[in-house]
Parts: structure tokens; C-alpha cells; sequence
């Protein structure tokens, strides 16, 4: 027989040291595609991140059919098992009503859409976010795979923000396409908006430090070996660059919730294993650690975002107008809207002399549920609402019964985040931030029904 190549079921045949024939375990071919899935989607959600934020209409049509091609490849190769229907099959429905709401409602009032043309794209880019969050709750769903999308969504997160370092430093942000902020107090990333780009950096940070943490602990209980300390020190870095990048956005709102998700983050870690030291220690430990990380933060990043805390009051009093205004705005079609995709065109047509000085700069509405009521109805916000809170209270259900390590509360915690921005921000209109929440929403979705499943939590 050939020294290799006929092999047992599950085995391969290797040359032995004296001439005979070792048979090696092969690892299951399922293995083997969960881990593709797991670097494949991490891979395509921070490029997207990368070039622009997938927010323009050519990227965000290619971001969003790479995303549905992935979707397709997961729910026709990824051997998911039937159960995992039967219990996604109610929020699946009400989300599929959303999408099928907005889709009735620009074909029997196309005449009176604002902009009828552009709701192809938008429908587009909603259907892959639909999809992307279900396929990664497919892939959640199946055993080790949240912890190794979550690691390569760090490794992957750790060389975008390394390239930002290296581009803005060189200077070539400007003659690759990007808004050049060299010299200049905010920083955009290549997203190009300073509020979107410190949350998609404030995520990226949380899910550097749920991995530090989950290394760092491994070595306080000393299973860990020299790769994992290797590993620790790398996340750390990556905490470290995104949270700075981060404040130096400017951003306020993205900055003030990273930080207060670390402290939370950091609160839980300690708690862990309580019974290996004692509760003066931890809170020792607590003291110590966030303020000297605040410190270091304060010293590279402190005068880009303290300088504009006197403004707060002032900023937060005229956001609070903008939604009042657009609030009263919804009611104008509060069952069909004016058409997904249709509310930078409605704005224009909408502005009036004595606000036209005020609104005429708006593409978006900084609230993501106003958005959605203003371009496709008030059902359409409730139906999606629903399908989304489900998955919610099955997450919080299982880590509430069954705990949840660091690295699936750092996920919950950027969902979280980027959700807090988009009630004042743009975060969730920015496509590759919103694909970047529903691949973590829908891994710790996949997860928590798994553990529904099991009794006990997974990896």
C-alpha cells in the first residue's frame, strides 16, 4: 500500500520513523469549514470597515452581495442542523415582515416615493444585514466557532488599525481616496466620518480586551504556555492603538461608551475566579488597572477629545432638536414611508427658509429608528424591533443561567456600543458597521441557543 493516502475512516497514513505506517486522526471536515467560515467573514467585515465603511453606492453594493454570497455558502454547505430552524424560525419571520413591509410599501406607493431609484440599493444592503445575522447565528450555533470568529475578527481588527497608524502617519490617506486628517485634530480612519469611525474603533477595542482578558486568564490559572502569553500581549496592543485612534476621533459619545464598556468589562474579569484572591485585592486591582489605563489614554489622546467636552451641553441641546424635528417628520407617512434609501432626497425636499440653514447638510437622521420609520413606516421599525429584542432576551436568558466568558461579553458589549451611538449618531448607517453588529449579534445569538440546547455555555 502507499505510505500515504489509504487510510481508516477518519485517519490518514503517515511514514512511521522505522519504515512502518502511523495512522493520524484527521480533524472532522466540519471542523475544518467552520474554522474557513470563522476567517472568511472576519477577513470580509473589517476590509469592508477598510475601504470607506462600505459606504458608498458602488461599495456598499459590493460589500452587501459579498455578504449574501456568505450567507449562501453557510446555509447550503454549513450542514446546520434542523433543530437550529425550529428555534430561529420566529425572529427570522419577524425580520423577513420588516424587510417584506418596506418592499410592499414602495410597490403600491412608488408614485409617491421620494426617490424610487435608490430603493434597490437599500433593500439590498438591509437583505444582506438580514442574512449576514442569521448565517452568523448559524455559525454561532456550532460548537468553539464564536471564540474563533472572535479571534480573527481581533487579528484581522489589529491590522486595520495598524494600517490606519501607517497611513496616517505617512500621509497617504489623501492619495488613496480617504479624508486626510494628518496634522488635524479629529481622525476619520478611512470611513470618513469622525463619529462612525470611533465606533467602529471603540468595537474593535472591546473585542481586543474580552481576548485579552480570556488569555490573561488562562495564565493566571497557568494553562496557558508562551503562545498564549504571545497572544495576550498582541490583544493588548490592539486595546491599546484602537482605543487612542478611538479618542482622537473626537467623538464624544463613541469614546465616553468605550470606555465605560472596558470598566465594565474590566469589573467582570476581576470578579472571575473570585475565590483565588480576596475582594480588597480585586477592588485594588480595579483601582489600579482603569486608572492607569485612563492615565496612559489621557497623556496620547486627552487634548483631542477635553477639548471638546465644553461644547456637550450646547451639542446634546441641538441633537435633541434634529430628533424632535425629524421625529415630527416620521408622522408625515407614519405606515409606508417615503421609500428605503429616499431620506437624504426627502431632507431636500423638506427644508423650508427658516430651517434650511439648519438640516440642509443632513444624509441621515442620527437615529436609526427614526431613519427607518421616515424611509419605510413605523411597522416596519416595530417588526424589526421584535425580530431583533427575540434574539436579545435568548442571549441574555443564557448568560444569565449560564454565564458567558470574557470574549462573548466583550461581543455583546460592541453590539451595545454601536447601538448607544446610532441613537445619536450615524454608526448603523455606515453598511460595514452594521454588518460588523449583526455578525456579532448573530454569533452570540447562535451561541445562546446552543446553550439553551446543552444546559451549560460554549465556546
Amino acid at each position: 500500500m502507499n505510505a500515504v493516502g489509504r487510510s481508516r475512516a477518519g485517519y490518514t497514513a503517515i511514514p512511521g520513523a522505522s519504515g512502518g505506517v502511523l495512522l493520524q486522526q484527521r480533524a472532522p471536515s466540519g471542523e475544518y469549514g467552520r474554522r474557513v467560515a470563522a476567517f472568511t467573514i472576519a477577513v470580509l467585515v473589517i476590509s469592508e470597515l477598510a475601504l470607506h465603511g462600505a459606504n458608498s453606492s458602488g461599495y456598499g453594493a459590493a460589500a452587501a452581495m459579498a455578504n449574501l454570497c456568505f450567507a449562501f455558502a453557510m446555509f447550503a454547505f454549513g450542514r446546520i442542523n434542523p433543530l437550529f430552524w425550529r428555534r430561529t424560525a420566529l425572529s427570522f419571520a419577524f425580520l423577513a415582515a420588516a424587510a417584506g413591509w418596506a418592499a410592499f410599501g414602495i410597490t403600491f406607493t412608488r408614485a409617491e416615493a421620494t426617490a424610487p431609484d435608490l430603493f434597490d440599493g437599500a433593500m439590498l444592503l438591509l437583505l444582506s444585514q438580514i442574512g449576514l445575522f442569521i448565517a452568523a447565528a448559524a455559525l454561532g450555533y456550532r460548537r468553539n466557532a464564536v471564540r474563533q470568529t472572535l479571534t480573527w475578527l481581533v487579528v484581522a481588527g489589529g491590522a486595520y488599525v495598524v494600517l490606519l497608524l501607517v497611513l496616517r502617519e505617512t500621509g497617504m490617506l489623501t492619495e488613496l481616496g480617504f479624508l486626510d486628517t494628518r496634522g488635524q485634530a479629529r481622525f476619520a480612519a478611512t470611513i470618513g466620518n469622525w463619529n462612525a469611525a470611533g465606533a467602529a474603533l471603540g468595537m474593535i477595542a472591546l473585542l481586543a480586551a474580552g481576548n485579552a482578558g480570556d488569555r490573561l486568564e488562562t495564565l493566571w490559572l497557568r494553562r496557558g504556555d508562551a503562545r498564549t502569553g504571545y497572544a495576550a500581549a498582541f490583544y493588548l496592543m490592539v486595546l491599546f492603538c484602537a482605543t487612542v485612534l478611538c479618542a482622537q476621533t473626537q467623538s464624544r459619545l463613541s469614546t465616553g461608551l468605550t470606555i465605560v464598556a472596558l470598566l465594565v468589562l474590566l469589573f467582570v474579569a476581576l470578579g472571575r475566579n473570585a475565590s483565588r484572591w480576596p475582594r480588597a485585592a480585586r477592588t485594588l486591582a480595579l483601582v489600579a488597572i482603569g486608572t492607569g489605563f485612563l492615565a496612559a489614554l489621557a497623556m496620547l489622546a486627552g487634548p483631542a477629545i477635553l477639548g471638546r467636552t465644553s461644547l456637550i451641553a450646547d451639542d446634546l441641546d441641538g441633537r435633541m432638536q434634529v430628533l424632535a424635528h425629524y421625529g415630527a417628520a416620521s408622522m408625515q407617512a407614519p405606515l409606508w414611508g417615503h421609500g428605503l434609501g429616499s431620506f437624504a432626497e426627502w431632507n431636500q425636499q423638506q427644508l423650508q427658509p427658516d430651517d434650511a440653514a439648519a438640516y440642509w447638510m443632513f444624509g441621515a437622521a442620527h437615529n436609526v429608528a427614526l431613519q427607518l420609520a421616515i424611509e419605510a413606516g413605523w411597522p416596519c421599525v416595530a417588526l424589526l424591533g421584535i425580530g431583533l429584542a427575540l434574539p436579545a432576551i435568548r442571549i441574555i436568558r443564557a448568560a444569565w443561567h449560564a454565564g458567558i466568558d470574557l470574549p462573548g461579553l466583550s461581543a455583546l458589549l460592541a453590539v451595545a456600543l454601536v447601538a448607544g451611538c446610532s441613537m445619536l449618531d450615524i454608526a448603523l448607517n455606515v453598511p460595514a458597521i452594521a454588518a460588523l453588529a449583526a455578525l456579532l449579534f448573530g454569533l452570540c445569538w447562535g451561541r445562546a441557543l446552543r446553550t439553551d440546547l446543552s444546559g451549560r455555555g460554549e465556546a
